[in-house]
C-alpha cells in the first residue's frame, strides 16, 4: 500500500528522510505556498464534487487523429502513450509531432534567462511584471499549441492530449534536471504540473499578445464549449449546465472543476519517467514533513501531494526565479574565482582583476601595470557576470512592484476567486518584506557559499559585483609561501607628497538610480536615450609616483571603487564612451540616414532626438578634455601618447569590434584613409594601432557634425506640415552593456525589462524598450499602406543585381571576399568553433569562410527580406568557392570549359551540397557552430515576426518553400565571370535549362552514381554527419595525392626476404624513410580529428536511421564515399579509403576495428618499405656445415652469460670456384668450453 510518509522529526530522527532536503525549512517560499495552497485546493474539490463524475475524463476512451486517418494504439497507461500516433499535432513527419520539438532541452542551463518582457507576459507592466522562467518557456506542449478542435470532441479526447503534453514534459525535466535523484527534480515536476493546470483554466500569463497562444487559448474555449454541451441535463439539485453556463464563452469555472476533476491522471503522466528516489516533500512545519511515495508519488492513487497548480501563477514563479538566481549565481561566482583567483599553474594562485591586470606584478603606486595571459578571462568573466547581475536585478525590481501591487490591490469580480482568495490569505501574514524572507529559505538560496549569504532584503548587496573583481590594490599584493596573495597595506606617507595640480574630472554615468541628470537632458529621458545619470566627481593627482583618482561623492551602494589609478580611469571611460557612443549613434540613425538620389524629408520627433544627442556628445568632450589636460600635466610619466593609448586599447581583441564599427560609420575620419585594402579586422587593427591621431576627438567632432545636419532637416518649424512621424527605431546593434564606467557603479532595479533573451524574442523586446517612452508620439508607427502583392524577385535577379552593386574593387562583394585572400584554414574541432553539447565535431575551412554578411546585417522583418538575404548570401558564397575550385585545379581552365558546356564537375557539386545544408541548418536553428551567433539571431527574429512562432515545424516550412529558390541563387552565380566582371547568359541557361532532363534541378539534382539521395534528402542529414561525411571527402583525395606522393620516393627502394628487408644505408631507402617521416607527421592531425568524431559518431548515429546501420564511423563513411573518383591533380579513380579496417597494431585507446586501414601510419601501396628492417650481418657457426646452409647469428640469450671473445675471421674467395673452407683461429677465455 503506497502513502505519504509523515515523519515527526526530533533530535535523532532527521536520517530517515530519503531525499535531499538541503537546508530547505518551513519558513521557504514553497513550503509556505505549499501551506495556503491546500486550504484553496480543499475549497476547489467541495466546490468540483457534485459535478466531477460527468468531467471525470477516460484515457481508454480518448480519440487520436493522424493527419490523415484516426490512430487508436494499444496502451494500458499514460507511460505508454507515443507522441507520433497520439497527438492531433499536423504534418506526418514524426519529428515534428513530438510536444518537445522546437524546445530547447537544456531546461535549467547556467546560462538560461527568465522572460519579463510585457510583450510575452499578460499583464505586465514597463515597471513591474511577472518573469517567466526558462523552464517554462521551453515547455514540450507543441501538441497542445496545434490541438485540433475538430477531432477533440469530449473529456476524453482532451484528457488524452494533455497526457501527451505531461508525459513528455516530464521526461525532459528528468533526464535534463541537473540534481536528479533528488527532491528538486519533483519540484520542477510540480511547477510544470501546474503550469499545465494554468493554460487549461486559461489563466497561464506567459504568451501575452503571441498569436500562437491566442489561438491556443481560443481552441480550449471552443473545446471546452463543447464538454459543456454534452453535460449531463440533471446533476442532482442543480442542472451541471446551468450551473457552468458561462455568457463570456470562457467557461472559467467548467475549467476549473475539470481540472480539479483530472489532476491525478496528468500527474500519474508527468512523473512517468521519475527515478524510485525522487521524492516530493513539503514541510509544513519545524516538526513535521510529508514525502510522497518513490517517484514522486507516480505510483499512488489519488490526488498528487503537491497543491502548486492552486497557487497563483506569479507567485510560483518569483519562488522559482529566486531559487534559479542563487543556483545560477553560486555558478558565476565559482567561475569569476577560478579565472580571477584559480591556481597559476606554477604553484601560485592568480590575483588579477577586472580590468585583466596581474595585480601580483602591478604596482599602482608606481605606476607599473601588467597584463598576464591569464588575466584576460578574469576581465572577461567579471564583464559578463556584471552584466548578467544588472539583469537580475531588473528581474527583481519587477517582481518586487508586482508582489506590493498585487497583495494591496482591491478584488476584482473579473479576478479568478481562487486567485483572489489567495491573495487575501497572503496579505495577512506575508507583505512585502516579510515574503522576501521566505525566498532566501529555499534549498539553493540557504545553501549559498560564495562571496555573502543570500537576503532579498538586502537587494543592493547581492546584486553588486565581486570582491574578486575590483581594481588592483593600490600597494600591490604579497603572496606566501602557499601561492596565496594578500594586499599589501603599503605605506601611505610613500605617496602623500603631492607633484601635480589636482584635476576635476566629472563624468556622467548612464544609471538608473542616477538623479544627477543635468537640467539641459532632462528633457532626453523620455526619448528613450537615458534612463537615469549619475554624475561622478573624480579628483586626480599625482603623488609621487602614484597617479590616483579618487571619487569625492563616494556612494557606497553604487560605487564600486573609491580609488583607482588614472590609468585604469582613463581606459574605463574609453571602453564603456566607445558602447555609449553605438549605443546614442544608433538611436539618431533613422534621422541622420540620408539616401542618394531619394527625398530625404522631415520626420517628426528627429530634431529633439538629435538635440539630445548633441548636448551628451558635448558633455561627453568636456569630459575627454579634462582627461587630456591631466595626462599632459603627468605625461613625463608615460610612455605613450593619448592617440597611441587610445588606438591600442581599444583595438584590444574585447572592443575592436565595437571600436572599428564606430569608426566606419563615418566618412573621413583623419588615419582611417590608411585603411583602404583592408578586408578584415586583424588588418584594420594593425593599421589604427599606428595611426598618430585622437579618434575619440573625431568620432566626438563627426558626431556632433550630423546631429547638426539632423536638426536641420527635421526642423518642423520650416517643414511646417510636411513632416512624417518617425518609424520605429531599429533594434540597437548590441544590448546589455551602456553605462560608462559601469565597472565604477552597482547597477540598481527597473533599469530595463529583462535581459539578453532567447534569440527568438530578443529582436522583439528590443523594439519594445525603444519605444516605451510614456506620451511620445516620436516612437508611433507610419501609417500601414493600402495592402497590395508584393513583387517578388527571381532568385537571378536578386544575384545578378546584388554582384553588380556591391561588388567592390578588392574582389570582395559586399564584405564577403574570396577565399584565396589570406591563409586558408584547416579543420578545426577545438571548442572555439563547436558548440557546448557538440564536442567531437569538426568545422570544415569551407564553412569557417561561409558567407553570411547579409544575414548578419538583416535589418528587415519580412519573409521575403529573409528570402533576399540567404540568396545572396548562398550566391556569393558558390561564386567565391568556384573560383578557389578553380585556383586549386592549376587555374581551373579545364573546370571552367566543363562549366560553360553545362556540366558542373561533380567535386565541386559536392561542395555545393555541403554549403546548402549548412544554410539550411542556418535557417532552421539546428547549426552547431558557435562562430554566427549573430546570424541565428536576426533569423530567429525574422521568424519571430512572420510565424509568428520559432518553432523547428514553421522553419521547416519556410525552408520547404525557399529553399529550391535559393539553390537556383548558386546555380546563377556560377554564370559569373569573376574576371570580367559580368554574368554569362549562355552558361546560365545551359545550367538552369539543360538539355539532360534538368540534371541541375532542385528536386532532381543528385550525386553521380547515387540513385535515390537528392539535394533536400542530403541536406536534412544531420549536420555532424555530414561534416564528417566532408572530412572523409578531402581526406581521401588528400591522402590519394599523398600516397602518390610517398610511392614515387619509395618504388626505387628494393625489398627482400619476403618485404621484411631492405637497405636502409642505401640512397634510396634513405628517400623513403624520410618521405615516410613526412608521411605520417601529415597524417597524424587526420588521425587526431577521426578518434574526436568517431567517438561522437558512436553517440549521435542512434538520431540517424542511415547512421544507425554501421557499427564504427569509418564503415558509415566508406557508403558515403561510394563512387567518389579524385580528379584533382594527376589522380584519378576510385577516392573511397573507408573501405578496409586498420591492419595496424594500435595503441590501449582505440582497437583495429574502429579505426580504417587509410589511417595506418603506412600505407598499403608502398608495400612495406616504409617499416622494412636493415638486413641482418651473416654469423658463423663452428660446427661444419654444408656450403649453402644458412649462418644463424647466437641468440642473444646465450651471449648473455658469455664474456666478449675476439674472432678473427678469414675469408677467402675465388672467382668462379666454390668456397674453401678456412681453418678457424680464436682467442676465446679457457675457463669455458666453445665452438668456435
Amino acid at each position: 500500500i503506497h502513502k505519504y510518509f509523515f515523519i515527526k522529526m526530533g533530535a535523532n530522527e532527521s536520517s530517515i528522510s530519503k531525499t535531499v532536503v538541503g537546508k530547505e525549512t518551513h519558513m521557504s517560499a514553497r513550503n509556505v505556498l505549499e501551506k495556503f495552497a491546500l486550504e484553496i485546493k480543499n475549497k476547489a474539490s467541495d466546490d468540483a464534487k457534485n459535478y466531477a463524475s460527468s468531467l471525470k475524463g477516460y484515457l481508454s476512451q480518448a480519440k487520436f487523429y493522424h493527419p490523415f486517418s484516426e490512430h487508436r494504439r494499444y496502451y494500458t497507461g499514460p507511460c505508454e502513450l507515443d507522441y507520433a500516433f497520439h497527438s492531433n499535432t499536423p504534418g506526418n513527419r514524426r519529428e515534428f509531432r513530438h510536444p518537445c520539438a522546437g524546445r530547447n532541452k537544456t531546461r535549467f542551463s547556467n546560462e538560461s534567462e527568465a522572460e519579463c518582457n510585457s510583450s510575452k507576459i499578460t499583464g505586465n507592466k514597463t515597471e513591474h511584471g511577472a518573469c517567466a522562467p526558462y523552464r517554462r518557456r521551453h515547455m514540450c506542449d507543441l501538441n497542445l499549441e496545434h490541438i485540433d478542435v475538430h477531432n477533440t470532441k469530449n473529456s476524453n479526447d482532451l484528457l488524452g492530449n494533455i497526457l501527451v503534453t505531461a508525459k513528455y514534459e516530464g521526461e525532459s525535466i528528468v533526464k535534463n534536471h541537473p540534481n536528479r535523484g533528488s527532491s528538486e527534480v519533483c519540484t520542477a515536476l510540480a511547477r510544470s504540473f501546474a503550469d499545465i493546470g494554468d493554460i487549461i483554466r486559461g489563466r497561464d500569463l506567459y504568451g501575452g499578445n503571441n498569436k500562437r497562444r491566442q489561438q491556443l487559448e481560443e481552441n480550449l474555449r471552443k473545446i471546452f464549449g463543447k464538454i459543456y454541451e454534452e453535460l449531463t441535463k440533471k446533476n442532482g439539485q442543480k442542472s451541471a449546465k446551468d450551473h457552468y453556463k458561462d455568457a463570456t464563452g470562457n467557461y472559467i469555472k467548467l475549467r476549473e472543476d475539470w481540472w480539479t476533476a483530472n489532476r491525478d491522471q496528468v500527474w500519474k503522466a508527468l512523473t512517468c519517467f521519475a527515478h524510485n528516489t525522487e521524492e516530493y516533500f513539503i514541510k509544513s512545519s519545524a516538526s513535521y514533513q510529508s514525502f510522497s511515495n518513490p517517484k514522486c508519488g507516480h505510483n499512488k492513487d489519488g490526488d498528487p501531494l503537491t497543491n502548486l497548480d492552486y497557487v497563483p501563477q506569479f507567485l510560483r514563479w518569483y519562488n522559482e526565479w529566486a531559487e534559479e538566481f542563487c543556483r545560477v549565481r553560486e555558478h558565476k561566482l565559482k567561475k569569476i574565482k577560478e579565472a580571477c583567483r584559480g591556481e597559476k599553474g606554477n604553484g601560485y594562485k592568480k590575483y588579477c582583476s577586472s580590468d585583466g591586470y596581474d595585480c601580483t606584478q602591478t604596482d599602482i603606486s608606481r605606476n607599473i601595470f601588467f597584463v598576464d595571459l591569464d588575466c584576460p578571462n578574469c576581465e572577461k568573466a567579471c564583464r559578463n557576470y556584471q552584466k548578467w547581475i544588472e539583469n537580475q536585478e531588473n528581474e527583481f525590481s519587477k517582481q518586487k512592484e508586482k508582489y506590493e501591487k498585487e497583495i494591496g490591490k482591491t478584488p476584482n469580480k473579473d479576478e479568478n476567486k481562487y486567485v483572489q482568495e489567495f491573495y487575501k490569505k497572503l496579505q495577512k501574514d506575508y507583505p512585502s518584506t516579510k515574503f522576501l524572507e521566505t525566498l532566501k529559505e529555499g534549498p539553493q538560496c540557504s545553501n549559498h557559499t560564495s562571496d555573502s549569504k543570500i537576503d532579498f532584503n538586502k537587494s543592493h548587496e547581492i546584486f553588486t559585483t565581486t570582491k574578486y573583481c575590483e581594481t588592483c590594490p593600490p600597494f600591490g599584493v604579497n603572496c606566501n609561501r602557499n601561492g596565496e596573495c594578500v594586499p599589501n597595506k603599503g605605506n601611505e606617507s610613500d605617496n602623500k607628497n603631492p607633484k601635480g595640480k589636482i584635476t576635476d574630472i566629472d563624468v556622467l554615468v548612464t544609471h538608473i538610480r542616477g538623479t544627477d541628470i543635468p537640467e539641459d537632458l532632462k528633457d532626453c529621458k523620455k526619448h528613450g536615450l537615458f534612463k537615469g545619470i549619475r554624475k561622478q566627481q573624480w579628483k586626480c593627482q599625482y603623488k609621487n609616483p602614484y597617479d590616483e583618482c579618487n571619487v569625492s561623492n563616494f556612494v557606497k551602494d553604487i560605487d564600486v571603487d573609491k580609488r583607482i589609478s588614472f590609468k585604469v580611469l582613463f581606459e574605463r571611460w574609453l571602453k564603456y564612451f566607445i558602447q555609449d557612443f553605438n549605443n546614442v549613434k544608433d538611436k539618431i540613425n533613422r534621422c541622420t540616414k540620408i539616401e542618394k538620389g531619394k527625398d530625404n524629408t522631415c520626420i517628426k520627433g528627429c530634431k529633439h532626438k538629435c538635440e539630445c544627442v548633441e548636448k551628451w556628445i558635448k558633455i561627453k568632450e568636456v569630459e575627454w578634455d579634462k582627461i587630456n589636460q591631466h595626462y599632459k600635466q603627468q605625461k613625463e610619466h608615460y610612455t605613450y601618447s593619448v592617440p597611441s593609448w587610445v588606438n591600442s586599447y581599444l583595438t584590444h581583441q574585447h572592443f575592436s569590434s565595437d571600436f572599428i564599427n564606430a569608426l566606419e560609420a563615418f566618412k573621413n575620419i583623419r588615419g582611417l584613409e590608411n585603411l583602404k585594402g583592408c578586408n578584415e579586422n586583424t588588418c584594420k587593427i594593425e593599421k589604427i594601432r599606428k595611426i598618430n591621431v585622437d579618434l575619440i576627438k573625431e568620432l566626438i567632432s563627426k558626431l556632433k557634425e550630423k546631429c547638426a545636419m539632423c536638426k536641420n532637416q527635421h526642423d518642423e518649424n520650416n517643414n511646417k506640415n510636411s513632416c512624417k512621424t518617425l518609424p520605429t527605431p531599429l533594434p540597437r546593434r548590441r544590448r546589455g552593456v551602456r553605462p560608462v564606467l559601469r565597472r565604477g557603479v552597482r547597477r540598481v532595479p527597473r533599469a530595463r525589462q529583462g535581459g539578453e533573451r532567447e534569440a527568438e524574442e530578443k529582436k522583439e523586446e528590443e523594439e519594445e524598450e525603444d519605444t516605451d517612452g510614456k506620451g511620445d508620439t516620436t516612437h508611433e508607427k507610419l501609417p500601414s499602406p493600402p495592402a497590395t502583392t508584393p513583387e517578388v524577385k527571381p532568385p537571378c535577379d536578386i544575384v545578378e543585381e546584388h554582384f553588380k552593386d556591391k561588388h567592390d574593387n578588392t574582389g570582395g562583394i559586399e564584405k564577403c571576399y574570396p577565399k584565396t585572400n589570406g591563409q586558408y584554414p584547416q579543420w578545426d574541432c577545438t571548442p572555439n568553433k563547436i558548440k557546448s553539447g557538440e564536442k567531437g565535431a569538426c568545422m570544415p575551412p569551407r564553412r569557417q569562410k561561409l558567407c553570411v554578411i547579409n544575414l548578419q546585417h538583416l535589418t528587415e522583418e519580412t519573409s521575403d527580406d529573409l528570402r533576399k538575404a540567404f540568396i545572396k548570401c548562398a550566391a556569393v558564397e558558390t561564386c567565391f568557392l568556384w573560383h578557389k575550385y578553380k585556383t586549386d585545379n592549376n587555374g581551373g581552365t579545364e573546370a571552367q570549359q566543363k562549366l560553360e558546356s553545362g556540366t558542373i564537375p561533380e567535386d565541386f557539386k559536392r561542395q555545393m551540397f555541403y554549403t546548402f545544408g549548412d544554410f539550411r541548418d542556418l535557417c532552421l536553428g539546428k547549426d552547431i557552430g558557435k562562430d554566427v551567433d549573430g546570424v541565428n539571431d536576426k533569423i530567429t527574429g525574422v521568424f519571430t515576426k512572420i510565424v509568428p512562432s520559432s518553432s523547428g515545424l514553421k522553419r521547416e516550412t519556410w525552408w520547404e518553400t525557399n529553399g529550391p529558390e535559393i539553390w537556383k541563387g548558386m546555380l546563377c552565380a556560377l554564370s559569373y565571370n569573376t574576371n570580367e566582371k559580368q554574368f554569362k547568359d549562355e552558361v546560365r541557361a545551359k545550367l538552369m535549362k539543360p538539355e539532360n532532363n534538368n540534371t541541375y534541378d532542385y528536386k532532381t539534382v543528385k550525386f553521380s552514381g547515387d540513385k535515390t539521395t537528392t539535394l533536400e534528402e542530403f541536406a536534412q542529414t544531420p549536420q555532424f554527419l555530414r561534416w564528417m561525411t566532408e572530412w572523409g571527402d578531402e581526406f581521401c583525395r588528400t591522402r590519394k595525392e599523398q600516397v602518390e606522393i610517398l610511392k614515387k620516393k619509395c618504388d626505387s627502394c628494393t625489398l627482400r626476404d619476403g618485404s621484411k628487408t631492405c637497405d636502409k644505408n642505401g640512397t634510396e631507402c634513405k628517400k623513403c624513410t624520410e618521405a615516410c617521416t613526412k608521411y605520417q607527421k601529415w597524417l597524424k592531425d587526420w588521425k587526431d580529428n577521426y578518434n574526436k568524431q568517431k567517438d561522437k559518431f558512436k553517440i549521435d548515429k542512434n538520431n540517424d536511421p542511415d547512421a544507425k546501420q554501421s557499427d564504427h564511423a569509418y564503415e558509415y563513411l566508406s557508403k558515403k564515399l561510394t563512387n567518389i573518383t579524385c580528379t584533382s591533380g594527376t589522380t584519378n579513380g576510385d577516392c573511397n579509403c573507408m573501405k578496409e579496417p586498420s591492419k595496424q597494431t594500435q595503441t590501449k585507446e582505440s582497437t583495429k576495428i574502429d579505426m580504417p586501414a587509410s589511417l595506418d601510419n603506412e600505407p598499403e601501396e608502398v608495400k612495406g618499405r616504409c617499416t622494412c628492417q636493415k638486413a641482418p650481418q651473416p654469423s658463423a657457426e663452428s660446427d661444419h656445415k654444408h656450403e649453402d646452409s644458412k649462418d644463424e647469428p647466437v641468440p642473444k640469450k646465450k651471449q648473455k652469460y658469455q664474456k666478449k671473445s675476439k674472432i678473427h675471421v678469414l675469408i677467402l674467395v675465388v672467382l668462379n670456384t666454390p668456397y674453401l673452407r678456412p681453418k678457424w683461429r680464436t682467442k676465446c677465455n679457457k675457463r669455458h668450453t666453445t665452438k668456435c
